[in-house]
């Protein structure tokens, strides 16, 4: 996950998902958001922001118009792609549930996720954002869904069969 990144129409999937599970499960206290938060890199990857298009009207989560109000906001407003910053989602969830992000402290291994303080990184999210709570961890490979206007088989993801 890159701050660079946030917003993307692609976005609309995940936050979606996220806020259906949040209010169909009253189990949950929480959503416990820890972003595997990369630094930025000069490409064109997560640039795909145009809410105002048909193209993202098949797109999951686009019926969700609160969020597509919110993200198309956000991105009317922040248009410099450096000072895009993913903890802005707090200000769209926090008003339809608890929200916690997790962001590791600078002295233990710096503000970006690397590989190899993967265990400390895991180890530092404090055991609060786990209590009840649905933890979602966002990785930096992202999260798309290639076409959902396609019908494809069921797969059982430990035998990789229909």
């Amino acid at each position: 996950m890159k701050n660079q990144y946030f917003g993307d129409y692609r976005d609309m999937f995940k936050y979606d998902l996220i806020q259906e599970a949040m209010k169909k499960n009253k189990g949950f206290k929480r959503f416990s958001f820890i972003p595997m938060l990369t630094d930025f890199k000069e490409c064109n990857d997560g640039n795909k922001r145009y809410y105002n298009s048909e193209k993202i009207e098949k797109r999951p989560g686009f019926g969700n118009t609160d969020l597509v109000g919110y993200l198309r906001d956000y991105n009317d407003k922040v248009r410099d792609r450096k000072n895009r910053d993913l903890r802005h989602i707090r200000d769209y969830f926090g008003a339809y549930i608890n929200i916690e992000i997790f962001e590791p402290d600078e002295p233990m291994q710096g503000k970006y996720f690397v590989n190899k303080n993967r265990s400390l990184y895991f180890q530092a999210i404090p055991d609060i954002y786990l209590e009840s709570a649905l933890v979602f961890v966002d990785p930096d490979n992202g999260i798309e869904v290639k076409n959902s206007s396609k019908k494809r088989p069921c797969r059982n993801p430990l035998t990789n069969s229909s």
